[in-house]
């Protein structure tokens, strides 16, 4: 794991419990002394990077350290509506707009466009889970785990709303994993859908994409099972995993609060954390760090290059035409 594993570790504290020590764990037990806010006060001009720029950095080797550079890089691209097809230069980017008839047309073959519209959209899902696991503080979600109540503790800030989010991740990754097995089906059955990794290295892209295809080949069934059991909608066989699997001295919370979000249950988050031991060598928590370095984290990885490679094969021209 390169460019996300820097940018989760920038900003996941340890915390106490299942869900603080899966916190630290994602974190890489490293925390770099700045939090988001303070960096942002410091640097107010900083803020400009797009996503190709912080992944090129990536890619080339030397990782973007700053809580800005890593940032820019999930929040990245510009979204337009624009109903004209068109062509410009913005802040260092090339954005193209089509209609998105023409771009996904059906003579193209249907199916192969849905698979690529899919995987379109798992990849932007899985910017913003990136984005919400990887942020100090999202004070509208972290209603658990405020950072005004965690001020002795900022560590704890928004410690459920992280693994929520990689929660989500790993379903999305888990999808992502499908929809790329299908679509290596159909070049394989069309001999014109093959790629050519055109306008990209060569070597490079090809070793890229056997990389991915080959993790995602591998890891299909543990990314499965932990999607079944905690990715995503928290469902009952994960509630019974956790359940069985409370320590004994863990202890939880709930409370009624004066404003509009009088419901608390402080608990939860402990309980979703606990499930994820089932999948852990011992069910020690301590071997989370070895599941993001060897499954997770590199998911993440290999997932970005496939769609960029995706992206630059069948769908960059479409939108330059």
């Amino acid at each position: 794991m390169k460019f996300y594993e820097s940018k989760i570790r920038g900003h996941l504290r340890t915390g106490q419990g299942q869900l603080g020590c899966v916190c630290s764990r994602f974190a890489g037990l490293h925390h770099d002394g700045q939090d988001a806010g303070r960096y942002r006060a410091q640097h107010p001009g900083n803020d400009r990077g797009t996503f190709e720029n912080a992944l090129g950095v990536w890619r080339s080797g030397s990782h973007p350290t700053s809580d800005v550079e890593i940032g820019a890089a999930v929040r990245g691209l510009i979204s337009l509506s624009a109903r004209t097809p068109c062509k410009l230069e913005a802040m260092g980017q090339t954005i193209r707009t089509a209609l998105l008839r023409n771009v996904f047309d059906g003579r193209r073959g249907r199916e192969f466009n849905g698979k690529l519209a899919r995987v379109c959209v798992l990849f932007e899902d899985l910017r913003i889970e990136l984005q919400g696991l990887s942020e100090f503080s999202l004070s509208v979600l972290d209603i658990l785990d405020p950072e005004k109540e965690n001020w002795l503790a900022p560590e704890l800030t928004g410690k459920y709303r992280k693994f929520y989010f990689t929660r989500r991740s790993i379903a999305t990754l888990r999808e992502f994993a499908e929809c790329l097995r299908l679509i290596v089906q159909d070049m394989a059955a069309h001999p014109t859908l093959r790629l050519t990794f055109r306008g990209l290295q060569y070597e490079e892209s090809k070793s890229a994409w056997e990389a991915a295809i080959q993790f995602f080949d591998t890891n299909k069934d543990l990314v499965t099972q932990i999607r079944n059991d905690i990715g995503g909608h928290f469902g009952h066989k994960a509630a019974l995993n956790a359940l069985s699997l409370l320590s004994s001295d863990v202890c939880g919370s709930i409370a009624f609060g004066d404003d509009d979000q009088k419901l608390r249950l402080h608990f939860a988050g402990e309980i979703a954390a606990t499930a994820l031991l089932k999948h852990l060598p011992g069910k020690d928590v301590a071997e989370y760090t070895t599941l993001i370095q060897t499954c997770i984290g590199p998911g993440y990885e290999h997932a970005i290059n496939c769609v960029y490679i995706l992206v630059q094969e069948y769908l960059w021209e479409r939108f330059g035409s």
